[in-house]
């Protein structure tokens, strides 16, 4: 009895080109398991294999850099993904290896000529309390130095133009300088900040970590913004926050990025309204608590009554949201945490708003916002009245504010003495 004959994987039916789309929409475990299909398939789907990379451990790192074919397919690869493991001493106790750790990634690297996006991922199984004690510092600091080595290098990562730093324990803001980097998002605890940084050719210097490092930058230029849509700022949010393990971040902070994209002419706050509105909607973030965005280019000043619509304009967008500061040039807005807070600290006839502008006397109007709120009256109070109406004030600040936001009774006594002279 002949032996049965082995099925047909291959669907005839199925042209290349739709085959090819299916596997280039797929994710990467299923294109591996196409390619071992067999050979017909492999021709189609194995380039796709190094579009995108995953490394989740020292040992794959290892194995791609001492595969020569895999190391000459890098030529092709867009955007590489790493584990945070990689930087931490004990995944890599078990592992022979020849060269420092960090050789291994920046020869991978190097190989990686065309690599437009690089991300750092979390691991989920790792104890961040661990991680804290001298021989993990020691081992960071060392991979750190040898990555910022390269950072200079104009050749290495030339096309580099996304960054998603996600790791706890290392961080890649060296990468831009002297690469197109449009965008780049770092993690911080519960908090996501997300900039569209500078135009290609004018590299802008990032804070150094210590002293001895600054020397080895290049001086700041004056930073050109890319123009990003709405809709494309916030997809790119929402795909460094989901990735292989979704980020828990309550705050998001914008640190640059255009509003316009077809006129030089100045945004209207209902330009940034809108932005921001469509940015959150693509961005799915309505679990966000706190919202900080420096927008460029800047709205002109706006009163303290606009910005207080649109901040409960963006509370309906976001239900969330319990503090917010929409323009560089705009005061913090703090949400009650609850409606009832203010009556129970304070006399009922003296009822404030639930949204409260951080009581900085900086900020022009901010202090007789407070007057206005908490229906003062401080037009021809003698001395004694001024000061009982101070400490009411000050009362009432202390309720939504903590003490190191508040103006002293003093201060505030002065700026209100001399506004009624």
């Amino acid at each position: 009895m002949p032996p049965p004959r082995k099925r047909n994987l291959v669907p005839h039916k199925l042209p290349p080109d739709i085959l090819y789309l299916i596997a280039e929409f797929a994710s990467f475990e299923e294109r591996a398991k196409l390619v071992r299909c067999n050979k017909w398939l492999y021709r189609i789907c194995h380039p796709l294999l190094f579009r995108d990379i995953y490394l989740h451990t020292p040992k794959q790192l290892v194995n791609l850099w001492g595969n020569t074919k895999a190391m000459h397919m890098l030529g092709k690869t867009e955007s590489i993904l790493i584990s945070e493991v990689t930087f931490m001493p004990h995944t890599w106790e078990r592992i022979q290896v020849s060269l420092h750790p960090a050789d291994y990634l920046i020869q991978v690297l190097e190989a990686s000529a065309s690599l437009l996006r690089l991300q750092i991922i979390p691991d989920a199984t790792t104890d961040p309390g661990s991680y804290w004690h001298s021989r993990n510092f020691e081992f960071r600091d060392d991979f750190e130095r040898q990555l910022r080595s390269q950072a200079s290098n104009s050749e290495f990562l030339p096309k580099l133009s996304v960054i998603v730093d996600r790791s706890r324990y290392i961080n890649l803001k060296e990468f831009q300088i002297s690469r197109p980097i449009v965008l780049y998002a770092s993690f911080y605890s519960h908090c996501v900040f997300v900039r569209a940084s500078t135009c290609p050719g004018s590299p802008e210097q990032p804070p150094a970590r210590n002293p001895s490092t600054s020397s080895t930058l290049s001086q700041p230029a004056r930073p050109t913004y890319q123009n990003f849509s709405a809709t494309d700022f916030g997809r790119f949010i929402y795909e460094s926050m989901a990735g292989p393990y979704p980020s828990i971040a309550t705050t998001l902070g914008i640190l640059g990025t255009r509003i316009d994209e077809s006129s030089n002419t100045q945004p209207t706050h209902e330009d940034t309204l809108s932005w921001l509105s469509t940015m959150v909607s693509a961005a799915k973030l309505t679990h966000i608590e706190s919202l900080f965005a420096n927008i460029e280019p800047m709205c002109p000043s706006q009163p303290l009554a606009a910005q207080h619509a649109v901040i409960e304009r963006l509370r309906r967008l976001l239900p969330h949201l319990t503090s917010a500061k929409i323009l560089r040039d705009s005061v913090e807005w703090r949400r009650s945490r609850s409606t009832t807070e203010s009556d129970k600290a304070q006399p009922s006839n003296l009822p404030l708003p639930i949204w409260t502008p951080r009581p900085d006397l900086r900020y022009p109007g901010v202090l007789e916002w407070w007057v206005a709120a908490l229906g003062l009256d401080i037009s021809g109070a003698h001395d004694h009245e001024l000061r009982d109406k101070v400490k009411l004030l000050h009362n009432a600040m202390s309720t939504r504010w903590e003490n190191r936001w508040i103006p002293s009774e003093e201060e505030m006594y002065e700026h209100l003495f001399a506004s009624e002279e």
